[in-house]
Order: structure tokens, then sequence, then C-alpha cells
């Protein structure tokens, strides 16, 4: 796995999802979003991103705070769940590009956790 630090990122057009989704219902979340975004007329030749904005461990479970960035090819009207931002940047990032299925994303979200958890990022 080849990890990408020190990013400047830019995305225009894109769908933004803030939510709150226990770890192993992640790929379920993840299917729930995509199905929305294509009734937004989703642009597949660009990456859907999502970042981690805080990890909660409660005991035997783990809950993650995320921002889901899925890429549209054009602007929608904005409601209560799902926002449309012209741009968003972030500064200094550190990223995986992930290839696979949705149910093999979890592996690679604890792969990129374990490199930024042991490098004190």
């Amino acid at each position: 796995m080849v990890y990408i630090d020190n990013q400047f990122i830019i995305i225009r057009n894109v769908l933004s999802h803030l939510a709150r989704v226990h770890y192993r219902e992640l790929g379920d979340y993840l299917r729930h979003i995509i199905t929305f975004g294509e009734t937004v007329n989703i642009d597949n030749s660009r990456k859907i991103m999502f970042r981690v904005l805080k990890k909660h461990e409660t005991g035997k479970d783990i809950i993650l705070d995320l921002e889901m960035l899925i890429p549209v090819r054009e602007p929608f009207e904005s409601n209560e769940k799902h926002i449309f931002k012209p741009e968003f940047r972030l500064e200094n990032a550190i990223m995986i590009y992930h290839y696979g299925s949705i149910d093999t994303v979890l592996k690679s979200a604890d792969t990129l956790y374990t490199y930024i958890f042991s490098n004190g990022l």
C-alpha cells in the first residue's frame, strides 16, 4: 500500500454528506450514499473520497464521524443531509487509494489508521 502525505487537495463540484457511522456498518453506509449520488448525476470519472473527522472507541465498537465527498457533474439544491460544495480544499492530507469493492474498504481504512498512529501523525 502506498501512502501519500503532505497533500493539498482541491475537489470541485461535490456532494458532501456528514454522518456518524459504526465502523462495522461502513460498507452499507457507502452503498447508501453512492445510491443517493446517482440521483444527483454522480460523476463516475472521478474518485469518491471520505475523510474521518473523529474516531470514537466505545468498548467493543468504533464509531466514525465522516464526511463523504462524491463528485457530481452539475450543481444541485442542498438539503439538510446532502450539501453541494462548489469547491472542497484540504491541506496537509494523508491518503491512500482504495482499489476494490466497498466490502474491502475497511481493510484499507485500517491500514491508513495504522500508518497514521504509528508515525504520530
